[in-house]
């Protein structure tokens, strides 16, 4: 829960110092992830079946490409087409923990600030759907169908694996490119220097339009 609140309040710059903000920042992609590579092989074998990961992956690399609040991401190559895919694992108990912390957290407020208890509530029935890969699984599916007869030629959204995913494990095809954020920031490092200012100077500039209430 810590964790989730956490990328919530990253995308938020001004929200907390600067120090807080690069440790809120890091948990989008950086967490520090415990899992150890018989663990990691032990959740994706029994998520899909019980069958070897030699059997459905070749190259399967153990160091993680990414590790968020509730999982981790490898990368690997499916054995039976040679497409590159990313493996989405689930922490082990991590659904336990989360409704743990939650619970503390619900038990304070219900005390000492019950007027928060109504948010706590939607946010555990919020972020309770997200400990079924399934969910996120059939979400791309629509997402792909709603979007890409049209936007096609401009958007990529990854293909989910579907009969390589499962409630704790998710497959999808790789996607090469640069996060988000990284991309607004160089298309703004290029605006900002046909301006003549740098990137810096450009986002002061924006800050200060946002609270003023102007556009621009």
């Amino acid at each position: 829960f810590y964790l989730k609140s956490a990328q919530f309040v990253a995308i938020m710059d001004d929200f907390l110092p600067a120090a807080y903000m690069e440790f809120c920042k890091r948990s989008q992609d950086q967490v520090p992830t415990e899992m150890t590579d018989d663990e990691v092989r032990a959740v994706v074998e029994s998520g899909l079946g019980g069958r070897p990961l030699e059997e459905l992956f070749e190259g399967f690399q153990f160091s993680t490409h990414g590790a968020a609040s509730i999982g981790q991401v490898h990368r690997a190559r499916l054995r039976s087409t040679g497409e590159e895919v990313i493996v989405k694992v689930m922490y082990p108990g991590v659904e336990g923990l989360f409704r743990s912390d939650l619970k503390t957290i619900q038990a304070f407020c219900r005390l000492a600030q019950p007027q928060h208890l109504p948010y706590l509530n939607e946010i555990e029935r919020q972020f309770l759907t997200e400990f079924d890969y399934r969910r996120e699984a059939d979400n791309l599916a629509r997402v792909r169908a709603n979007v890409l007869p049209r936007w096609g030629s401009k958007v990529a959204i990854p293909r989910p694996i579907v009969e390589l995913c499962g409630e704790r494990v998710l497959v999808m095809e790789y996607l090469s490119g640069k996060k988000l954020v990284d991309g607004l920031r160089d298309h703004y490092a290029d605006l900002a220097m046909r301006m003549g200012c740098t990137l810096s100077d450009l986002e002061a500039r924006q800050k200060q339009a946002v609270k003023e209430g102007r556009s621009s």
